[in-house]
């Protein structure tokens, strides 16, 4: 039984496909108005599962981008909500560029905010 389930658990990831950059822009912008509404009384379910999975993809992205050096170091302390701030104001300044890809935005956002010239 125990090979069977391995087996079936084997054969249906191998059916699932897969692209690693499902978010894009424009998803990662509704992720931000609903951690926005969340923040606020009119906000749903929905709103509140948005804002966990922004949250999550901020972390990972910037986490990622730190230890490739695809970004400076940044500053001591900071928080996701900051990140969510800089990567809300620099895709509010680019609307532009939101068919790109949610990691590139994300650490475009970064480092416009965060590095020097000679850093980047």
């Amino acid at each position: 039984m125990r090979l069977l389930l391995l087996v079936a658990a084997g054969l249906s990831a191998m059916s699932l496909p897969s692209h690693a950059e499902f978010v894009d822009g424009s998803k990662l912008h509704e992720w931000l108005l609903a951690s926005k509404r969340a923040d606020s009384k009119g906000a749903d379910h929905r709103d509140y599962s948005d804002a966990s999975l922004l949250y999550g993809y901020l972390e990972g992205v910037t986490d990622v981008a730190l230890d490739g050096k695809l970004l400076c170091p940044l500053p001591g302390g900071m928080k996701v909500v900051q990140v969510e701030a800089v990567v809300y104001k620099w895709m509010n300044d680019h609307p532009e560029l939101w068919h790109h890809d949610g990691a590139s935005i994300v650490v475009a956002a970064m480092k416009s905010s965060f590095c020097k010239k000679d850093d980047q």
